[in-house]
């Protein structure tokens, strides 16, 4: 989408084969990128479906010395957790902020709402994609 911008989708899914795992293995939803209104972990199941689409816009950068660039973000997700498909209840969030390329990693502060919550984030290193 040119040299600044950058749009993205994914769709990712999982469930357990053959039989009842134990409760530490299900799947979760809720927290920064997977469901980002809810509380981290909020939805926990034995299977589950996520899709999200992004835009990313370059609006700026760091001094070299700080880091590279700063962009702004709008993200969509949708997805659900669920034992089955006749019980899926899809929960969805939008989130938006600002992400930058640091010399401490990449670093996200932003917003999010949807599905009756919200939740405001500051992440620092590997979480922030």
């Amino acid at each position: 989408m040119g040299r600044r911008a950058v749009l993205t989708a994914t769709f990712d899914a999982g469930a357990h084969a053959g039989g009842t795992a134990p409760g530490f293995y299900d799947y979760t939803l809720g927290g920064p990128f997977r469901l980002s209104a809810l509380p981290r972990n909020a939805l926990r199941g034995p299977k589950y479906a996520l899709a999200t689409a992004g835009y990313r816009l370059k609006v700026g950068s760091l001094p070299k010395l700080f880091g590279g660039a700063i962009y702004a973000t709008l993200s969509a997700e949708a997805g659900s957790v669920f034992d089955r498909a006749s019980r899926m209840r899809v929960k969805s969030a939008v989130t938006g902020g600002f992400a930058a390329e640091t010399a401490l990693g990449p670093v996200f502060a932003g917003i999010s709402g949807g599905s009756g919550d919200a939740q405001v984030y500051f992440l620092i290193g590997r979480q922030v994609r």
